[in-house]
């Protein structure tokens, strides 16, 4: 059906859809031709009437005329269906379909649409993806035949669903097939992938529909690196309201142990935050049994620490949620998840110098950062120290390594430290007076967050201070402000004098911008620069009492820390062994046998779904991609294991953007067109979707043969007869 809403040109207003046969391949009618082969034969195979001499017909049996008529019959009947089988396969080598030809559409030209479906964790507030859905539809309804649309879903990763030519109702299925994800917003991937698809389509109009609730934390323009040509016409389809809905969440949970080994107790801390004024109970379950209730008040805009009684650890995995009990926008973010396993402690490794002990007296290099890790009652890690000369052969057993104030580092160190954070450790670099600079930046070329230049001494008045701190950052977010002001007041004399590298980022400033702490990915792992000693040489910040929890923080972080929450986040791809320490061995046997190991292992999403896991893929990438929120469950031979997945907290802010600001911050480029495409040429996907409605061609040879085994069946028949 179309439908007409107002023409400009009454004379054309009436012209209605044709629908007519054309053919994929017209030059092959010329076979037509052929259809003489079957005459000529039947001519020069026509017998006549031959006279013979004879004496007297007096013996000659008299034949009727009308058995040559008959046979004169069978003849033509043979030379039509030979004729008609001919004609049939011409046709079907022509390949013949049926097109429709829009007259108030003949004069534009075709478009490449890209419709860009936003599926993230936001969309499953109220019913934003069912209208979402709606509004894709209602796109799709707007384009021709003649168009190419790609239909893509997107989060932080966006896949596209369709080929271009997918007849219109197979899209519309594809639409409603889309199911909301847990992961956060990215809509520079989304455009990304867009601008792709659309430079390797010839035709002229180009659009990109962006259908999302436009969520603000989903746009980093700084880091997205986006260009989008200018003939790319970008329209903003927004999905619910102006205003942010009411959401509040449980963004962070913080495990400490208390008490002494052996009567070890779990205190639990949850971080809770809210954009309107909020008053409800927040429970912490434990192995399915409710332990503790607490109360959260909060204003608009606020976040509080929510504290529960500790309690007394079971032997075994323990499994944790901490809920909050609100009726919001997206309750998906009311809930938290953590694992306790005594266990499954992590270490870290502290690598010194040997001499760093032989100084005079009881102060050394090394003391105030042994204090801070050392450990003792409530300790949320396991610490080796050794020393840098000679260093550990395995570095397996370590989730980081805290290099402090090397000297000579062997070569073989380094490799090993490259090896360890690509596979996902963790690396803190602190400087002092035995580091060479140069040496590190040799080194450690390619893992250094920032290279070093030199060392050099305060400001004029011979101190410098700590001006900026990224306090969202997770080493900082468990200090409250008054606590992060005792950083800002710190004196520092001394300190390495660096600049970042591409790809890095500042966590802390000295005046004059100098970097302090400087953090970096590097594969799968993490690594941190403090260009500052960990001791009172050159600053004072071990004098101050944000000093152990800074350090804790510090480690914590750079091994992704399993005691917390959100360590493992959904979108993230881990490393199998990060799930069950069994798989690594797994593995190896298997590609050692070549035997199938698959039945050795079973890993379980938290919905209860069995996720398949096969060695040959894990023996190329031995990693996991985790896609919801919960408990992912492993079985490796006779060791089972639990870890926590939590949400990206980012995506539990629900401002959104203005769409018309966002889109005009995208910068335009000039791209030269290919004066080679004319409007009329057709586009290879459009002849690949012309060809898949050429199904008639099937039929055509069907009826060819049948007509050709026919034709003989009866030719022979006639000729035993004659």
């Amino acid at each position: 059906m179309f439908q007409v809403a107002s023409c400009s040109q009454p004379a054309t207003c009436n012209l209605q859809p044709v629908t007519f046969m054309s053919f994929f391949n017209p030059l092959f009618l010329l076979g037509v031709l052929a259809v003489a082969g079957p005459i000529i034969v039947h001519l020069y195979r026509r017998q006549e009437a031959r006279k013979i001499p004879f004496s007297s017909l007096l013996f000659i049996t008299h034949s009727p005329s009308r058995s040559w008529r008959r046979l004169r019959l069978r003849n033509l009947l043979l030379l039509a269906m030979r004729t008609l089988a001919v004609l049939l396969l011409v046709l079907a080598f022509a390949r013949p379909y049926f097109a429709t030809h829009d007259p108030a559409a003949a004069t534009s030209a075709r478009k490449s649409v890209v419709v860009l479906l936003d599926n993230s964790l936001s969309m499953r507030s109220g019913d934003r993806l069912n209208r979402a859905k709606t509004e894709a539809v209602n796109v799709l309804g707007t384009l021709r035949d003649s168009d190419s649309c790609f239909l893509v879903a997107f989060s932080d990763t966006a896949a596209v669903l369709n080929q271009p030519h997918t007849e219109r109702k197979a899209l519309i299925s594809v639409v409603q097939d889309v199911r909301p994800s847990f992961r956060r917003t990215d809509f520079a991937q989304a455009l990304k992938l867009s601008s792709q698809l659309l430079s390797a389509t010839p035709n002229e109009i180009q659009e990109i529909h962006l259908i999302s609730d436009f969520q603000q934390s989903g746009w980093n323009q700084e880091s997205a690196g986006l260009a989008i040509p200018e003939k790319v016409k970008v329209v903003p389809h927004r999905i619910g309201d102006e205003r942010a809905g009411d959401n509040a969440s449980v963004t962070r949970v913080e495990i400490a142990e208390t008490g002494e080994r052996g009567q070890t107790a779990i205190k639990v801390a949850a971080r809770v935050a809210s954009n309107q004024k909020l008053s409800a109970p927040v429970t912490l379950k434990v192995n399915g049994k409710v332990i503790g209730e607490k109360r959260v008040e909060l204003e608009a805009g606020h976040t509080a620490l929510v504290e529960f009684a500790p309690w007394a650890l079971a032997a075994g995995i323990s499994r944790g949620t901490v809920t909050l009990q609100s009726n919001d926008a997206l309750p998906d973010d009311n809930s938290a998840y953590f694992v306790v396993n005594p266990l499954a402690r992590q270490k870290l490794l502290l690598l010194t110098e040997a001499q760093a002990g032989r100084r005079s007296g009881a102060y050394t290099e090394d003391l105030y950062i042994r204090k801070a890790l050392a450990p003792g009652p409530g300790a949320p890690f396991d610490i080796v120290t050794e020393a840098v000369e000679t260093g550990p052969t395995d570095l397996s057993p370590y989730s980081a390594v805290l290099l402090n104030d090397p000297g000579v580092i062997p070569a073989r160190l380094a490799e090993k430290l490259a090896t360890f954070v690509n596979n996902g450790g963790g690396l803190i670099v602190g400087v002092g007076d035995r580091s060479d600079v140069k040496a590190l930046n040799e080194k450690f070329s390619s893992l250094l967050p920032a290279r070093l230049v030199r060392k050099r001494q305060g400001s004029a008045s011979g101190l410098s201070l700590i001006t900026n701190i990224q306090k969202q950052h997770n080493v900082f977010r468990v200090f409250q402000p008054v606590h992060q002001s005792y950083f800002l007041t710190t004196p520092f004399r001394t300190y390495v004098e660096a600049t970042p590298a591409p790809g890095s980022s500042v966590l802390m400033e000295l005046d004059q911008g100098l970097p302090l702490l400087v953090e970096k990915v590097v594969g799968k792992g993490r690594v941190l620069l403090y260009t500052s000693a960990f001791s009172t040489d050159w600053n004072d910040l071990p004098l101050k009492s944000v000093f152990l929890p800074f350090c804790h923080e510090l480690v914590k972080y750079a091994m992704r820390f399993e005691g917390d929450g959100d360590s493992l986040r959904v979108g993230e791809s881990v490393p199998v062994s990060r799930l069950n320490p069994n798989f690594e061995k797994a593995l190896e046997k298997a590609s050692g046998t070549g035997s199938a190991f698959r039945q050795d292992w079973k890993v379980s999403s938290p919905g209860g779904q069995a996720i398949a896991l096969n060695e040959q893929e894990l023996g190329s990438s031995p990693f996991l991609a985790l896609e919801e929120p919960g408990f992912y469950e492993t079985q490796v031979w006779n060791l089972d294991s639990v870890v926590a997945v939590n949400l990206d907290p980012a995506e539990s802010d629900l401002t959104p953007a203005d769409p018309q600001q966002m889109l005009q911050s995208i910068e335009r480029t000039a791209v030269r067109l290919d004066t080679t495409a004319q409007t009329g040429q057709v586009a290879p996907e459009q002849r690949a979707a012309r060809e898949r409605r050429q199904s008639l061609w099937w039929y055509l040879v069907a009826a060819a043969l049948g007509l050709l085994v026919l034709e003989g069946k009866l030719a022979n028949h006639y000729r035993a007869t004659e």
